[in-house]
């Protein structure tokens, strides 16, 4: 598969190849972006001022700002054609 066939993705897609080829690939670079931010000095989670029952709120880096960003493009293209072997309308997506 070619970098712009897996970018824009067209046709139909199998279960196997959406966790192999879209979802573990984004999710593992979002986490080793989270960890390298880490090692920069980012806060990862950080809760709210010291208080223990606070929510933590999840403040990433640049790097994860960066990939976010990247990758929002092919996840939503192989999410869309995963949706439409099912029978599916991309308009799921909203929800």
């Amino acid at each position: 598969m070619s970098f712009g066939a897996w970018f824009l993705r067209r046709g139909r897609i199998s279960r196997r190849s959406w966790w192999l080829h879209y979802f573990l690939p984004v999710w593992g670079l979002l986490l080793l972006a989270g960890v390298a931010d880490g090692a920069l000095g980012y806060p990862g989670l950080s809760a709210g001022a010291g208080d223990p029952t606070a929510a933590y709120a999840h403040t990433g880096g640049p790097l994860e700002l960066l990939i976010s960003i990247v990758m929002t493009v092919p996840a939503i293209s192989g999410t869309v054609a995963r949706m439409h072997d099912r029978g599916l309308s991309a308009r799921w997506l909203w929800w």
